[in-house]
């Protein structure tokens, strides 16, 4: 996903609007991490947890 603006102003009112959406992934059988959703493509997804990134499917 790409955000274009026409001015810098335009990107600093627009950004406080972006919304954090918090997800859980799964990493395995016994295994889950939640955190907040930097990617999804199909059912796989990117969490980010504290300075930690995980991949796993979306649940």
């Amino acid at each position: 996903m790409s955000i274009q603006f026409s001015s810098t102003r335009d990107a600093i009112q627009n950004a406080a609007k972006i919304t954090r959406i918090t997800a859980c992934v799964s990493l395995g059988k016994y295994a889950t991490a939640q955190g907040e959703l930097i990617w999804q493509n199909g059912d796989i997804a990117c969490v980010r947890v504290s300075s930690s990134m995980f991949v796993g499917k979306r649940i």
